[in-house]
């Protein structure tokens, strides 16, 4: 599993938890709209390596897409966050995008922040970042991550009864 640190939610919004099923790797050139957005499935997301804004994102949730990783930066945030769209991004910039970028590969290996992605890898992202989970070892990692989770939920009272991380970490064998 590997951790993409350089990318922040737009907003506050749900989990995402899918297959990445849309990569799509861009340089300048057309637009991206009509190329991207012409067949997806529900509850894709979808990796973009230029960015979008209110148009994209509109067009993204109205055809289902669960979200998107977008390997630059975002304009029209206000609308994006009305749309409660979960849009990850490396940040906000007022330039648009039409017509500055066009598609050079649609379902391929792209590297996000520096992060090799790949088609059918498990992306999951919230308020604390997106991580990045190859399919082959998506078994691997939700069981272990289920027993992290498990641990730091009774950890918790733990740490507010006896007041101690010190013990916490004795008693749990982690912080």
């Amino acid at each position: 599993m590997d951790l993409i640190h350089k990318l922040e939610p737009l907003a506050l919004l749900l989990l995402i938890v899918v297959a990445l099923n849309w990569a799509i790797d861009a340089v300048f050139g057309t637009n991206l709209v009509n190329e991207v957005l012409s067949s997806n499935t529900a509850e894709d997301v979808l990796y973009i390596a230029a960015g979008i804004g209110a148009l994209m994102a509109t067009a993204m949730k109205y055809r289902g897409f669960a979200g998107a990783v977008i390997d630059a930066s975002v304009r029209d945030t206000p609308q994006i966050r009305k749309l409660q769209f979960p849009v990850f991004s490396r940040g906000v910039a007022p330039s648009t995008t039409i017509n500055h970028y066009r598609v050079t590969g649609v379902n391929v290996p792209v590297t996000c922040a520096g992060i090799r992605v790949n088609p059918g890898d498990i992306i999951t992202a919230d308020e604390d970042g997106v991580a990045v989970v190859p399919i082959a070892r998506a078994a691997d990692v939700l069981k272990k991550s289920q027993e992290l989770d498990d641990t730091e939920h009774r950890m918790l009272p733990f740490i507010e009864k006896f007041r101690s991380i010190r013990e916490a970490v004795k008693q749990f064998g982690r912080i």
